[in-house]
């Protein structure tokens, strides 16, 4: 950790002490609805409950004018309408500034036994919006300065049927299910991901985070939750898909109007055969859970699944993990959670690995944040790994 402060961290942090926080320095969400980033973040990046349901309805403000928002545990008036003039829902002129938001990672991280490196990170482009009142679109380009390479990580149309508080929708392309996206598998204020959303067994290359190509179908109702649908093939590692079509079910039920909510996902697929290897079935079902206390947020979540080859005996997986952050000033916050995750093998013990994760966050404006965690894993048969990773995140 001495590392990180003396090598990256104090000129970092000279940076970000020294920038200019001006007024019009806003993401493109903001900047069209025009309200502050609060309206729909806990603390940017992580969504509080409008920024899910600006999610849900296909990147659009609420049909009505005036809501309570919640910053920072404070309540204030928030008034929906846009930049310019025009009615809730209607498209702006396609600009950069309506509908881009430019987002880097740079960063350094260090574990124990190995070379601290220090990482250019990625510039991704978070762009996207209402075509109309009924037609949205979202692409997420990433640009990974370090390897040279540059993928679409999210791309895809919507369509909603009406523009209220309980609608249709389909989404179409390449995307994550909602039930993930929501939870932990878009943007949040933690460096590293949770266990279960990450991890993929050896003969199974599918994992919660895997982008999906296919089409998604729900119903919404904004005050009760959500239902969702999707026929989908999983990315292939190396680009292209599996040439599987799998099945997915997703529901969400909101409780009260701070956007608490429990969600759940089942899964079923399969991977072709492919070099000699047989064939492989697996499934999958999630559960998880966020509250909102004032200043503070709490997020469960648990996944279970089961691979079954073709030839020889099913594995199963399971694992959960327990989030906590908290918002003790307007510019700091911290967080915690613990991961645990198993896995059956074909030979040996079941492999385990499990451990807490902590960090802090400090904003010199609200978009430019500096994260340090610390991250200690045991997995069976190794000695715990101790990680430090320190990160700035930028958008505009």
């Amino acid at each position: 950790m001495r590392r990180i402060f003396c090598c990256v961290l104090v000129p970092i942090a000279g940076f970000v002490l020294v920038r200019p926080s001006a007024s019009d320095a806003v993401p493109a969400f903001a900047r069209r609805e025009g309200v502050k980033c609060q309206m729909c973040h806990f603390r940017v990046p992580e969504l509080n409950g409008d920024g899910r349901a600006y999610m849900l309805r296909g990147l659009r403000e609420k049909p009505h004018g005036s809501v309570p928002e919640s910053d920072m545990g404070m309540e204030m008036a928030k008034t929906g309408v846009a930049a310019s003039p025009r009615s809730l829902g209607e498209a702006l002129p396609l600009s950069l500034s309506d509908y881009a938001t430019i987002m880097g990672h740079p960063g350094v991280q260090t574990t124990r036994h190995q070379r601290t490196k220090v990482n250019a990170g990625m510039v991704e482009g978070w762009i996207g919006g209402p075509l109309n009142r009924q037609w949205s679109a979202f692409v997420l380009p990433v640009f990974d300065i370090d390897a040279g390479t540059f993928e679409v990580e999210q791309a895809y149309g919507q369509w909603i049927t009406d523009w209220s508080g309980r609608f249709g929708s389909v989404r179409f392309g390449q995307f994550l299910p909602l039930a993930i996206l929501l939870h932990q598998g878009g943007p949040a204020m933690p460096l590293s991901a949770p266990l279960i959303l990450s991890v993929s067994t050896a003969e199974d290359i599918w994992a919660p985070s895997t982008a999906l190509h296919g089409i998604e179908m729900g119903a919404v109702d904004l005050e009760m939750g959500n239902a969702f649908v999707g026929v989908v093939q999983p990315q292939a590692e190396g680009g292209g898909t599996t040439g599987q079509t799998d099945f997915f079910v997703s529901t969400e039920y909101f409780i009260g109007e701070e956007g608490d909510a429990v969600s759940g996902l089942g899964y079923i697929g399969a991977l072709p055969s492919s070099h000699g290897e047989p064939s492989v079935d697996y499934e999958r079902i999630a559960v998880f859970a966020d509250v909102y206390p004032p200043r503070m947020k709490g997020g469960v979540g648990f996944l279970w699944g089961r691979d079954k080859p073709e030839e020889g005996r099913s594995l199963d997986s399971s694992g959960g993990f327990i989030l906590v952050e908290a918002l003790p000033s307007q510019r700091w916050a911290a967080y915690g959670r613990y991961d645990y995750f198993t896995q059956e093998v074909l030979i040996g013990d079941d492999v385990t690995m499990n451990g807490p994760a902590a960090g802090i966050s400090f904003w010199a404006h609200t978009q430019v944040r500096l994260t340090i965690e610390a991250q200690f894993l045991k997995t069976t048969g190794e000695a715990r790994d101790r990680a430090g990773t320190a990160e700035l995140l930028w958008a505009f």
